[in-house]
């Protein structure tokens, strides 16, 4: 193939393994940088075609996080504040809305039960 990086995709979409396979897969990540660039890296179509490829779910997965953490670090410089630290909203809201679904569900399991229990004395009476 003479394109040790092209090829090293093929051989990490297929999950190959050997030597000349994991020279070819350390060529792409040197050369694509982080699973973002990796996972663009990877034709579209070989991506549908071998989804369900557990080393490609993890690809993704880490791609999708490489995302969100660069459009993280973007919107903390267009406020001004340093691209390391977390603000006191972002920290608030990590604990707020956990709490809010746990509370939303707890909600959700008694509305059912005094529901059945009206329900059932209706029946019963």
């Amino acid at each position: 193939m003479q394109d040790l990086p092209a090829a090293g995709a093929l051989w990490f979409v297929t999950g190959r393994d050997g030597v000349v396979a994991q020279e070819s897969v350390a060529a792409w990540r040197e050369q694509h940088g982080d699973a973002d660039a990796q996972w663009r890296a990877i034709p579209a179509p070989l991506r549908a075609a071998f989804a369900s490829e557990r080393h490609l779910i993890h690809l993704e997965a880490e791609a999708q996080e490489a995302e969100r953490a660069r459009i993280r670090r973007y919107q903390r410089k267009q406020r001004g504040l340093p691209p390391h630290e977390s603000s006191a909203m972002e920290r608030l809201g990590d604990i707020v809305m956990p709490t809010f679904w746990i509370v939303l569900a707890l909600s959700l399991v008694a509305l059912l039960g005094v529901g059945l229990w009206t329900v059932t004395v209706w029946i019963l009476n």
